[in-house]
């Protein structure tokens, strides 16, 4: 089987929580990531950092923001290893929209995927 890779996304407060854990549990042999899960160690950095605990912020932007999608992606490749199909549940309001980073962590799949004996992989959604 072909692993695959699913990202729902969309901005904050519009549903993708409740589509994510509806399509999870129609899927079979799949890992569900949450993204906001990352959140109790991100105000755990603006606590020990002397910061006020905003998700807007400059400091937020430039010291945790990146982090927290790199933790979630890594996590999700690395289920791969033990799974068929992951699907994280995050805004990538930024991400979605570099076709550089979309190409990227295309190429991270493959790589995880050929590496395991596994050919192929798939992220869903995918615009190419």
């Amino acid at each position: 089987m072909v692993k695959k890779l699913i990202l729902v996304t969309s901005p904050p407060a519009c549903g993708k929580t409740y589509i994510s854990k509806a399509l999870a549990k129609r899927l079979q042999h799949v890992v569900y990531l949450d993204k906001d899960t990352l959140i109790t160690l991100s105000k755990q950095i603006f606590v020990v950092a002397g910061q006020p605990y905003d998700r807007s912020s400059d400091f937020f932007e430039k010291n945790i923001r990146d982090y927290e999608y790199e933790c979630v992606v890594d996590l999700a490749m690395e289920a791969l290893d033990y799974d068929d199909i992951v699907l994280i549940n995050a805004p990538f309001t930024q991400e979605i929209r570099d076709m550089d980073y979309i190409h990227n962590l295309k190429a991270k799949l493959a790589e995880r995927c050929n590496a395991g004996g596994r050919m192929g992989g798939n992220i869903s959604g995918d615009r190419t």
